[in-house]
């Protein structure tokens, strides 16, 4: 996989930032971490291309990642987010060599990751991990297929408030530092929409928009105006992934 930058990675013991690696059995922790990389994520950077090998998957601790589908012509769109909740690309966890998607840093952060070779090599022995990333992959199809419905819908404020109600999930923070640009790519509409939409949302005093970074003052105001498009996949993740015992 070829990326446009190259962020400093080093071999050092992972945190339990992750979610999935956290919730590891003792006995697999000890097996999976000293495999681990920690690496920065700055934004833009590809942990994915559509078409490439996948080399490494990624458990970020900060920061997000946008899935996008790209294409043919070139065109993009984003179908899902992850962020420290899980884990980036799936498909090798699938015994699939090959990404179907882009996987771009949309918000810079750090993580740690694993060769795909590491993978095949800890798969036997760690049933917890395997079962993981299998139930993160049901809670990402789910997102993917409720993204598709929120555009069928054709609502866009509703889905600009989804996507700021995930994005505000994944976030170590509360400042959400995005342009229009970003956003429009993220969303596919156009920069006029984008305005229309964050003066709406605004007004409301969902939120609030300065310079490149969104607040949301009123998050049960904000996803009660993102109805049915926010919340079904988010409760099928707890159900999915209970908390673990500290």
């Amino acid at each position: 996989m070829t990326n446009d930058r190259y962020p400093k990675v080093s071999i050092v013991p992972a945190s339990n930032e992750n979610e999935i690696i956290r919730r590891l059995p003792r006995s697999e922790a000890e097996i999976i971490l000293p495999r681990l990389s920690a690496i920065d994520l700055p934004k833009g950077y590809a942990l994915a291309r559509q078409g490439e090998t996948i080399e490494y998957i990624y458990f970020l601790e900060d920061g997000i990642c946008s899935i996008q589908s790209v294409s043919t012509s070139g065109e993009r769109t984003g179908v899902a987010l992850v962020g420290f909740d899980g884990v980036v690309p799936l498909s090798s966890a699938l015994h699939i060599t090959e990404s179907f998607h882009d996987a771009i840093i949309l918000i810079a952060g750090h993580g740690v990751r694993l060769s795909v070779r590491g993978l095949q090599d800890v798969a036997a022995e760690c049933p917890v991990f395997v079962d993981l990333l299998h139930r993160f992959s049901q809670n990402l199809a789910t997102q993917m297929s409720y993204t598709i419905l929120t555009k069928a819908a054709d609502h866009i404020p509703a889905r600009f408030a989804r996507w700021l109600l995930m994005i505000h999930d994944r976030l170590r923070g509360e400042a959400i530092p995005l342009t229009h640009e970003e956003i429009g790519q993220a969303l596919s509409i156009r920069r006029p929409t984008i305005t229309t939409t964050l003066h709406l949302l605004e007004g409301e005093r969902f939120i609030q928009s300065d310079r490149g970074q969104i607040v949301i003052l009123d998050r049960e105001r904000l996803e009660n105006f993102a109805s049915s498009t926010y919340g079904t996949p988010e409760a099928e993740y707890v159900a999915l992934f209970p908390k673990p015992l500290d």
